[in-house]
């Protein structure tokens, strides 16, 4: 994928993801391991995964996405974001045409307790052959 976060912080702010991808792996733009990140204002346009998240992939994170635009992204689960064991805040941003087979916009795991805070999909649907 574009970038890998590992047991760190950082900042995002005004990012374009655009093409990127974790062909066997997660995160198609960004994928975070035991890290708190906060990706504000970014766009994240046509990135995959052949796992989990085909624009962000969070895995045992405390990250914070806000305000952001996924548009066609696609991956198995989550098309746009996908919350693995992570305490998470997705925060208004749009989800547009992404696709997946367990969670076309948003994934979200049983051991994950994330905020999701007025998000918007157009769309976004289920996909055998994501």
């Amino acid at each position: 994928g574009g970038i890998y976060f590992y047991r760190s912080q950082s900042l995002l702010d005004g990012c374009l993801f655009e093409g990127c991808m974790a062909k066997n792996g997660s995160g198609g733009g960004i994928h975070t391991f035991g890290s708190d990140i906060t990706i504000n204002k970014s766009a994240f346009v046509k990135c995959s995964s052949g796992n989990s998240g085909g624009g962000v992939c969070s895995t045992s994170s405390k990250n914070s996405v806000i305000d952001s635009v996924f548009r066609i992204c696609m991956s198995k689960r989550g098309g746009g974001v996908a919350c693995i064991a992570s305490d998470s805040q997705i925060k208004g941003c749009r989800f547009e045409q992404c696709s997946s087979v367990n969670g076309g916009g948003i994934f979200k795991d049983g051991k994950s307790n994330s905020v999701i805070d007025h998000p918007s999909f157009q769309n976004c649907k289920p996909n055998d052959t994501a």
